[in-house]
């Protein structure tokens, strides 16, 4: 059966880089895995990552008449997974998305025979030396996301746990195994 790997984090755990990572390892690799491109109503080119940018009024309008299969607010924007995703899961795919704690629960809930949730992890003074020279947030944004980070907590249950605080080729060749297996491990 196909896998939904369900990759949350910390701002600043590396997910995007990671899975960057695997993207460029598997490309032309005739491996059954899919990437879901976000929908998100944040500017292309802000926040390092390969997503969609829909305006607030575009976003709303795809959320009203059903076009995502998941979504979620947080940090003052809309975040989306496309309906597309479903088609993939019944065509044999395993599809990773870039998801959201907050969210997890609602997500198992939608894709209970499907979603592996994959946990990115770093210790809070690599996320705070990421966080900074992403340069994304400043002074007391830059702060409370710090603060929000080791707050936030969420079900651990079935979680697969990926340490992100060595190399990027380290944390990323167990993701890759991760996802190339399909099989549920904790690291």
């Amino acid at each position: 059966m196909a896998k939904l790997f369900y990759i949350v984090g910390a701002s600043g755990a590396g997910k995007d880089s990671l899975m960057n990572y695997c993207r460029k390892a598997l490309d032309g690799n005739t491996a059954p895995v899919v990437f879901a491109h976000r929908y998100i109503t944040r500017p292309v080119g802000a926040g390092h990552e390969n997503h969609i940018c829909l305006s607030h009024e575009e976003f709303k309008l795809r959320q009203q008449n059903g076009l995502f299969a998941m979504y979620w607010h947080s940090h003052n924007l809309h975040y989306g997974i496309g309906i597309e995703i479903n088609a993939w899961l019944q065509r044999g795919f395993n599809v990773v998305v870039n998801g959201s704690r907050e969210y997890l629960d609602v997500a198992r809930s939608l894709f209970p025979d499907h979603l592996q949730a994959i946990s990115i992890e770093a210790d809070p003074e690599v996320i705070a030396h990421r966080l900074q020279n992403r340069g994304r947030e400043t002074g007391s944004e830059l702060k409370e996301r710090i603060s929000r980070n080791s707050t936030l907590i969420f079900d651990r249950d079935g979680v697969i746990v990926i340490e992100n605080n060595l190399t990027l080729e380290e944390a990323g060749r167990h993701l890759l195994k991760t996802l190339l297996s399909g099989i549920i491990e904790h690291a």
